[in-house]
Formats: C-alpha cells, structure tokens, sequence
C-alpha cells in the first residue's frame, strides 16, 4: 500500500493534470538567489515561461517529482479536461478557519504552507483567477493560474500537506460562479 503523496501522485498522473517546477526555499529564502524574491519559493525555475513549460507527460512529471526537495512542484489551474469535459478550480482560503470551509463540498484538498487551504473542484464553466473577490481572504485560481502542491515547502519551512484521506474532487457549486460574476459587475473600471 502506498503513502498519500503515492496516491496523490497517482491522481495527478491518471487526470493528466500540467505539472512545472517552481523554486524551493530554504532558511527563509528563495533558493533563485535574488534578495527580497517577492515569490519565494513559489516561481517558475530559472523565470521559465511556465505556461509553456507545463506538462503531463508521464516521464517529465515523475523526474520533476523526483526532485521535491530540491525544487517545489506546481501545478497548472483552469485548464480544459477532456476526460472529465471541465476545468480545474483551486479555491485558496489564505487562513486556517474561514466560514467557506463550511460553505463548500468535501473535495480534494490539503493545507498550505501558511497553514490556509487548496480545496479543488471542476467547474463546468471557465472561471479567471481573482483575489478576495468570492470572500475576504480567498482566491480562485483558474484560467492562467497555478498553485503549489504537496510535497512542497514554504518559505516559512512548512510543507504542503495531507490533513486526511485523499477525496474525490467535487464539482464546484453553481453560487460561487454566480457571486464571482455579480462581484465583478459590481466594480467599475474608470473611464
């Protein structure tokens, strides 16, 4: 029987999902050797074009998996899935407690280096990443976006982790889509 990064690994495979590498950090700081990084531990390697760069193809994941440790994994939001004809939602909850975990279907998930949360979802509809604007301190990574995934560290020194058995990834309830959608016609662009 294999360990839960066996298992979430095994997801990652069988769903095609894109994985690339981003950079570790160590001792408090990213390991791209620029002072202050203003991502540490959370880039694309070497300022790759990470969207290029992306890829589920067996052979390359599994060497980039090999190398956690040395770099942080992520992987690729918002994407179209032929087998499963959605796309891939991450709902970042930037804390530990928050009324939407409360809120959301059991899914996918684990905790972040910051101790916040990754919950993942398909989504029949594309949906763009946002900051905040489903509720204070939650983001939305879709189209265009990533996130970083277990068994990453963070800056801080704490990894990406498993809290408990890997769930199925649940589908994405229609509220949030719509409160996304109203919020942003709610903010008006200055002319």
């Amino acid at each position: 029987m294999g360990t839960i990064q066996d298992d979430f690994f095994e997801i990652i495979k069988r769903n095609k999902f894109h994985l690339f590498p981003v950079t570790a950090a160590t001792n408090g700081e990213c390991n791209c050797g620029v002072k202050d990084c203003a991502s540490p531990g959370k880039h694309p390697l070497k300022h790759f074009r990470w969207k290029h760069l992306a890829s589920n193809n067996p052979e390359q994941v599994q060497e980039w998996w090999s190398r956690v440790g040395e770099i942080n994994v992520a992987l690729t939001t918002g994407r179209w899935s032929k087998e499963h004809q959605k796309f891939l939602v991450v709902v970042d909850v930037d804390t530990p407690k928050h009324k939407i975990l409360s809120m959301l279907p059991e899914t996918l998930s684990y905790r972040t280096g910051k101790r916040g949360h990754h919950l993942w979802f398909w989504s029949k509809r594309e949906i763009p990443n946002s900051a905040s604007s489903l509720m204070e301190k939650v983001d939305i990574r879709g189209t265009n976006g990533y996130v970083v995934i277990p068994p990453s560290t963070h800056v801080n020194g704490n990894e990406y982790i498993f809290e408990n058995d890997l769930k199925d990834i649940a589908v994405l309830p229609d509220w949030v889509y719509e409160t996304l959608k109203a919020r942003k016609k709610e903010v008006k662009i200055p002319t």
